[in-house]
């Protein structure tokens, strides 16, 4: 990589915001136009709810290149209401930060020190002391009722709820950032076709956000001055009836008797698509590396398995990176397999005018600002149907197949 470029809110023209090298030169190829990451499995896979039709405070129910999502702490952190992290310019005033199992919600950020201002023990954690360079998580940012934006299941006759949560991702322009063209913000200069380019733009980093909120949101309610945040899959323990941990080694029989304590509650109904990491998606793959049968004109193999024929129907591997602990090194894999039925899950906006919109901000200045927001929650019916399972070996050298 030639360079690294950290990360801002587009804000204004200054050395120190914006480097020079991002300056329009002639004959450059616009790298605006080939973004391609949203990789958000879940998100993918699941459906998309109607919003309800009495909009309530929860729902009951019988980026050129991506912006980073995660980032660590430069010391450890005490439990105090500021911690130093290695840049806060990936984060702003909102932001939740996943520290191994504590949730903190940023209420001030200084870029120059890196020092963030942090509500600590949010959403019903408890506050810790988190070392030196451990790694933290990024969720959505989640804003307060009224707050001005800042830059930058029914089944067996029981109820379920998740909150909605407001997201907000806001640019803002001066007017020198509006005339001096960079490949950022060049097409911000033409009206609506530069909204729909600066949207189209934003929405891939959406989706990787909103990814870490669906798999590992904390369920709280807000009030007027503290956010409401969504429960995600994997801390809200009500959006899933079975869990299991299995110590040592992953097998496929453990696999296979864990989804038949689910086959015992729902029958054949039982959630058939299975996300975890990558790693772990090849732990599985290779209990049946033995298997393989190739003839001698194969010019070509297939190295994993991800279909899986049962008694229960076909089981199918999901991989999502996401799926990571919050540690000294952000590659570990969680050890953790969601099993569940894509249908079941939806993503649900709070009203008919609460979906994905971008929107101007009024000013009073020679700026212009506007912001991207909606305002969701995760709707995750039949949870009888889903299985998590949990504290396995994700090292490499503990399955014969991967060693």
């Amino acid at each position: 990589m030639a360079a690294t470029i950290t990360n801002h809110a587009i804000s204004s023209i200054s050395g120190d915001v914006t480097p020079s090298a991002l300056f329009l030169a002639p004959n450059m190829v616009d790298w605006t136009k080939k973004v391609r990451r949203t990789d958000a499995p879940l998100l993918t896979l699941i459906g998309r709810g109607k919003a309800p039709e009495q909009p309530a405070v929860k729902l009951e129910w019988g980026f050129s290149y991506p912006d980073s999502d995660n980032d660590q702490f430069n010391g450890a952190t005490g439990t105090g209401n500021t911690v130093t992290v290695d840049d806060a310019s990936k984060v702003q005033i909102g932001s939740l930060l996943l520290a191994e199992t504590e949730v903190m919600l940023v209420t001030a950020l200084d870029e120059d020190t890196n020092i963030l201002t942090v509500s600590r023990g949010y959403s019903g954690t408890s506050a810790a002391n988190h070392a030196d360079n451990i790694t933290f998580m990024i969720l959505p940012p989640a804003i307060a009722e009224n707050q001005a934006t800042p830059l930058s299941p029914i089944t067996q006759g029981e109820k379920d709820y998740n909150y909605f949560q407001q997201s907000e991702w806001s640019i803002q322009l001066s007017h020198r950032a509006q005339v001096v063209p960079t490949q950022e913000t060049l097409s911000l200069r033409l009206g609506d076709k530069g909204k729909a380019e600066l949207k189209k733009k934003m929405s891939d980093t959406i989706p990787s956000y909103l990814e870490n909120g669906l798999l590992f949101g904390f369920r709280a309610i807000g009030t007027t001055s503290a956010p409401s945040t969504m429960g995600g899959i994997f801390n809200t323990s009500s959006f899933v009836s079975t869990t299991a941990t299995i110590s040592g080694a992953l097998t496929w029989g453990g696999i296979m008797a864990n989804l038949q304590t689910v086959n015992n509650l729902v029958g054949k109904n039982i959630g058939l698509t299975a996300m975890a990491h990558p790693t772990v998606l090849e732990v599985i793959s290779s209990f049946f590396e033995d298997t393989r049968v190739t003839t001698g004109d194969a010019k070509k193999i297939t190295t994993y398995w991800r279909e899986f024929d049962t008694d229960y129907g076909v089981l199918k591997l999901v991989p999502n990176y996401k799926m990571l602990k919050s540690g000294t090194n952000a590659q570990v894999p969680l050890d953790k397999i969601l099993f569940f039925n894509p249908d079941d899950l939806e993503l649900v906006p709070l009203s008919g005018d609460s979906a994905w919109s971008m929107d101007p901000i009024a000013t009073n200045g020679w700026f212009d600002q506007l912001a991207i927001r909606g305002d969701y929650t995760l709707r995750a019916q039949n949870p009888d149907t889903r299985l998590i399972l949990s504290g396995f070996s994700t090292v490499r050298s503990d399955y014969s197949g991967l060693a």
